[in-house]
């Protein structure tokens, strides 16, 4: 990086700033520098983009902040691990590496819970295997205003943090979170279940993205050999979680519909359906108890 980048600078014009953030981040190969830089530096200094877009571009910012940031963001750091947040439905999670970052195209299954059980006055017992951030589990509880729910994953530091995203967006007394494995130790019967399992299959994390391979935990991306151990597992213990009325909702990766149904429908579950992505890629699937005769 050539001497145009003095990270030694403690202030800056606010237009030069963006501008040096801009050109460092494009050199480095990232996406939509400049609504990259923006944000960083809005993060940096604690105030809103559309703040920074309307301010006299010519007065000085302090820039040490915004410069460790740039740094972290140009080494292909997520900007979600850099800014420490990341928005989700209508809420806002707090983020770190021990858990995946809350993804976009989730948010159908949200919108698939939604459209399937349509009346938000539901109480609800709702149970999140691998809760992360806790974003699918505390989303679906601010929809469903008497709904109640469980959250599960293998880390403390986990479960610290879904916690904390549960406190900061006023639903922790809705919610509780527990460290298992899968659904161990889970007595209780539930009316809706969802996951986002790992579903990556080994062979395939070598080619993601830099800022997912080098970050992002494995144990919430590697689903085995094929992708399908965590959905095999979850078909099987749930048997005797799911109230016999409750219905089962799981995001599935690309080209992996066929081998999740087969997997659910050997277990005894039946497909009610599968929802495809803004992209038409099949993204989401729901299923319940078969039932006799079926």
């Amino acid at each position: 990086m050539n001497s145009y980048f003095d990270f030694s600078l403690k202030a800056m014009p606010l237009e030069q700033a963006l501008h040096w953030g801009r050109d460092y981040l494009a050199g480095l190969g990232v996406e939509e520098p400049e609504r990259e830089a923006l944000l960083l530096l809005s993060a940096a200094l604690n105030v809103e983009p559309m703040m920074l877009r309307l301010a006299d571009k010519r007065q000085d910012v302090a820039t040490e902040v915004y410069f460790q940031y740039l740094k972290r963001r140009g080494q292909k750091e997520p900007f979600a691990y850099i800014t420490g947040y990341k928005g989700f439905w209508s809420l806002n999670f707090k983020v770190n590496p021990s858990t995946l970052i809350p993804r976009p195209e989730t948010e159908l299954l949200i919108e698939t819970v939604l459209k399937k059980i349509p009346h938000r006055e539901e109480p609800l017992r709702v149970l999140d295997i691998g809760t992360g951030t806790g974003c699918i589990l505390l989303s679906v509880l601010s929809e469903y205003c008497r709904a109640t729910g469980l959250g599960t994953d293998i880390s403390e530091a986990v479960i610290a943090l879904a916690t904390e995203n549960a406190h900061i967006n006023h639903l922790h007394a809705r919610s509780r979170f527990m460290v298992t494995e899968g659904v161990r130790e889970i007595t209780e019967n539930f009316d809706v279940v969802f996951s986002n399992p790992p579903y990556i299959p080994t062979k395939d994390i070598v080619h993601l993205m830099p800022d997912v391979r080098l970050y992002e935990p494995m144990t919430a991306l590697d689903g085995g050999d094929e992708g399908m151990d965590m959905y095999k597992n979850l078909f099987l213990g749930l048997k005797n979680i799911v109230k016999p009325e409750g219905i089962g909702f799981f995001e599935i990766g690309v080209g992996q519909e066929c081998q999740v149904i087969t997997l659910a429908e050997k277990s005894g579950w039946q497909i009610m359906d599968v929802v495809d992505d803004l992209s038409g890629i099949p993204r989401v699937i729901s299923f319940q108890h078969q039932r006799k005769g079926d």
